[in-house]
Formats: structure tokens, sequence, C-alpha cells
């Protein structure tokens, strides 16, 4: 899916999306921005209307940080299973 706003420069591709049920959704997009490439993470909504909307709960990355996200989700990973150990 890909988005150009010319007000903003921007273009925009979706690169996931993962549902997470109520009508809610994460998206991983590229976009470029004023000619800089960012990367973000965004929680959408539906709105009443049955319209998909961002939120204003998300996180931008530049492009030479993917190293540093990986490291934080590998993080992540091993709590879950450090907790998962400890309730079996």
């Amino acid at each position: 899916m890909q988005h150009t706003d010319s007000s903003q420069k921007q273009d925009v591709t979706v690169l996931a999306e993962v549902n997470r049920g109520s009508g809610q959704s994460i998206r991983l997009m590229r976009s470029t921005f004023n000619g800089h490439e960012y990367y973000n993470l965004r929680l959408f909504w539906e709105n009443d209307t049955g319209e998909v909307v961002p939120t204003k709960k998300g996180v931008t990355f530049r492009m030479d940080e993917p190293e540093k996200v990986k490291t934080i989700l590998d993080a992540w990973q091993s709590d879950v299973n450090r907790n998962e150990r400890r309730e079996s």
C-alpha cells in the first residue's frame, strides 16, 4: 500500500500489518519525508465510519537503527521465555 501526501512531501509504504482485534492493528511502514527515509511502527484503529486511521501511539526509526530495534525485541523475547519457564 502506498500513499503520497504532496503537502508534506511524504511517501509511505506499508510493509506489514498485524491485527490486534477490536478494530486495531499495528503497521510497519517505510516513509520518505523531505528526502529522508524512516521506518514507523504505529497503532491504527477503525473509527465509527469504518475508516482505518492512525493513533498518536507509535515510534519512528531512522534507516540506520534496525539493530537497535532488534536488541529491544530480543530482550522482550528473552523476558517472555523466562516467564513461560517460571509458569510451567
